[in-house]
């Protein structure tokens, strides 16, 4: 099976939201594979980013700073049709630039599940200055041989959590719905990608 890394599509027109969940002072826990539902608060929200002051439309992926997995209604339903262990559903209102809400229609997916999936023999790759355990980004990327054996169908990289990984079935049922913000790289043809 392939896999694939999440990208967002460049589209200054396209909303970018930004570092902060209003509500919630604790998004470094999506990158800590700990359960979060419990602490999360009902009246959450995230603004778009005065950085991109004209991206406005909403998409199905909605890109932001910080790699929070943020979701159309859509993708959440297509998502919880998936063989995927350790996701959380976590409701999120959109503010735009005026502060009001922009949709309340959308999710943050927290993604417990993390694997260490890279051959780091064959891989071609950058370590972070400060833990060599982690991955900055890659020259070249390969999986290691036994990701036959992985039934997750989405779940973040452990060498760099803020990477996600997606299965080939999810992506072609996500393409088949032509959804919106996203784009997927098969890790077997990237020549460069990282934070």
């Amino acid at each position: 099976m392939k896999y694939y890394l999440l990208d967002y599509e460049k589209d200054e027109s396209y909303a970018l939201l930004t570092d902060e969940i209003d509500g919630f002072d604790y998004g470094y826990k999506f990158f800590e594979e700990v359960s979060i539902k419990n602490e999360w608060p009902n009246n959450t929200s995230i603004g778009f980013s005065d950085s991109n002051p004209q991206g406005i439309n909403l998409t199905d992926f909605v890109n932001n700073v910080m790699a929070f997995l943020i979701v159309s209604d859509e993708i959440k339903t297509i998502v919880e049709g998936e063989a995927c262990s350790g996701l959380e559903f976590l409701p999120i209102k959109i503010l735009n630039h005026k502060h009001r809400i922009a949709s309340d229609t959308y999710w943050v997916i927290n993604i417990i599940k993390q694997i260490e999936c890279v051959d780091r023999d064959k891989s071609d790759f950058d370590e972070d200055i400060v833990d060599p355990d982690l991955i900055e980004g890659f020259r070249k990327l390969v999986l290691k041989d036994d990701m036959d054996k992985i039934q997750e169908s989405i779940f973040r990289m452990k060498e760099q959590p803020r990477f996600i990984v997606f299965s080939e079935n999810l992506v072609n049922k996500l393409k088949e719905k032509n959804v919106t913000g996203a784009v997927f790289h098969e890790t077997q043809t990237i020549t460069s990608f990282g934070l």
